[in-house]
């Protein structure tokens, strides 16, 4: 029987492709599509309602609402640790012309690795926001 993590692994390798010899990073080849549990400002959605599409340069997130993201609207995407679904991302971005920072966390039922991997290799900054230091859970 397969495990979680070699059915991620062989799911992912489906996606992503090496650049040219010059370049080591993966980049996206084609969509990446998960679905899972979402909540977004304190409306929570659970599987499998909620859904989450990774393309070159962009993120379209289906969580009662469909939010599509740029890297230039999601400056930070960060891993989320366990919860109670599982593990996840939180993208951090701005609304309105005053920049209200908000933020909408998708949570998957499998690694979230390669959805990590993806989102990266789409040319999104994956890490932890400037004013956080410890790892987040909710």
């Amino acid at each position: 029987m397969w495990s979680n993590r070699a059915l991620d692994d062989r799911t992912l390798a489906t996606h992503l492709s090496l650049a040219p010899a010059s370049a080591s990073k993966p980049v996206l080849m084609t969509p990446f599509t998960q679905r899972g549990r979402g909540i977004l400002r304190r409306r929570d959605i659970s599987w499998p309602f909620a859904s989450i599409r990774v393309e070159p340069r962009l993120i379209t997130v289906n969580v009662f609402a469909i939010e599509t993201f740029t890297p230039e609207d999601a400056p930070v995407i960060e891993p989320m640790g366990r919860f109670i679904f599982g593990r996840g991302v939180r993208i951090h971005f701005q609304r309105g012309p005053n920049g209200i920072p908000d933020s909408v966390a998708f949570y998957t039922v499998f690694s979230a690795q390669p959805l990590i991997a993806a989102i990266a290799a789409a040319g999104f900054h994956v890490g932890k926001p400037p004013h956080q230091s410890g790892p987040r859970t909710s």
